[in-house]
């Protein structure tokens, strides 16, 4: 069980008993500049960015997936930014997609905004979704009310609306009074 050095032309990795490994530094350094720690195979560093390009990108990794929960997984030269946890795009206190021209929210991996649009573009394009379904925006507000229980009170208030612009709008044909028609229709007139 010894760490061996392979020199290629274009990177110099580190291996354990034939796969990527290294606990003390990175296992693949590339001759661009980029660094790679690996762990048992699986992308892994729990002190920084497993990953460090050399044009300035971050991503943070554990175990094999992209991982960080005291900021963004990702961090992108340009000053992109994405939230990961457990291999997952998740955040819960904003946006865990921030790019140029679009920012994402996301919950455990699907897209997700309760109070708003889950996706903006910066053209003004927007698009709502709640637990990985897409809603148009009469959608998205109809099953805000709805889940917020709202939703049954403003029924019964419409219904009730209706029902009396119905009561007082109505009026029985020719002044007969609507007890009498009832009883004229009889059992099979409704």
């Amino acid at each position: 069980m010894m760490i061996e050095r392979i020199e290629y032309s274009n990177r110099v990795e580190w291996r354990l008993n034939g796969k990527v490994h290294r606990a003390d530094g990175p296992a693949i350094e590339w001759a661009n500049g980029d660094k790679e720690w690996w762990f048992n195979e699986k992308q892994h560093r729990t002190d920084g960015p497993a990953i460090e390009w050399a044009d300035g990108d971050k991503e943070w990794w554990l175990n094999g997936k992209h991982h960080r929960t005291d900021g963004p997984a990702v961090e992108w030269a340009d000053g992109g930014k994405e939230w990961w946890v457990g291999g997952k795009r998740h955040r819960v206190d904003g946006p865990a997609v921030v790019w140029e021209k679009v920012i994402g929210w996301y919950f455990d991996g699907q897209r997700h905004r309760a109070d708003g649009p889950a996706i903006e573009f910066t053209n003004g394009y927007k698009e709502w979704w709640l637990n990985g379904v897409s809603y148009t925006k009469l959608r998205h507000v109809l099953t805000r009310l709805y889940r917020r229980r709202r939703w049954c009170r403003f029924v019964r208030r419409c219904a009730r609306r209706w029902a009396l612009k119905c009561a007082i709008e109505w009026r029985p044909p020719h002044g007969v009074q609507f007890a009498a028609m009832l009883d004229a229709w009889g059992d099979g007139g409704l």
